[in-house]
């Protein structure tokens, strides 16, 4: 995770424009979603919705697995490339 922060801060720093998504509904599978369809970040939008603090954590716990996927998958896509 630490590693996904470093790279909005370098994007950040380099004036880059990052997209990203403000998720005020209950379900957590939207901020999955919003994660796999390639924007750049997730606002989880809290102050002025319904959210709970269990829908948070939920909301929380579906970006970082999104996270952890993409970036396993680039590890192992990384190590495949090395072995050819």
């Amino acid at each position: 995770m630490e590693k996904y922060a470093t790279m909005i801060k370098e994007n950040l720093n380099a004036g880059k424009v990052l997209c990203g998504i403000a998720v005020s509904l209950s379900d957590s599978a939207v901020s999955e979603l919003v994660g796999l369809s390639g924007y750049d970040f997730v606002w989880i939008e809290g102050e002025h919705g319904a959210l709970d603090r269990k829908d948070i954590q939920q909301h929380m716990i579906a970006a970082l697995l999104v996270v952890l996927l993409l970036w396993l998958n680039w590890e192992i896509v990384t190590l495949l490339l090395l072995e050819l």
